[in-house]
């Protein structure tokens, strides 16, 4: 977003004046410095279909990723103590 579209919505918003929201938006990190730290970036600019997909699909990701390895692990161990 533009810094003159998060002026405006900021004065929309909270009813702060031109320079006041300048001023505050301008001591803030930028977006740019804030999506290169991020593991994930969400948009409300989007509309809530795209949005909502997106953190369905990181979601899925995440649990393969990180969920499924340790609960074929603990299946391995429960069927090897099973044996015994």
């Amino acid at each position: 977003m533009s810094l003159r579209q998060a002026v405006r919505r900021l004065v929309e918003r909270s009813g702060m004046t031109e320079e006041e929201a300048v001023k505050r938006l301008r001591s803030q990190m930028s977006s740019e410095s804030r999506v290169s730290r991020a593991n994930v970036v969400l948009c409300t600019l989007w509309h809530p279909d795209v949005t909502q997909k997106q953190v369905r699909d990181y979601a899925t990701q995440q649990l393969e990723f990180h969920i499924l390895p340790v609960m074929a692990t603990a299946a391995c161990i429960l069927s090897l103590l099973e044996r015994k």
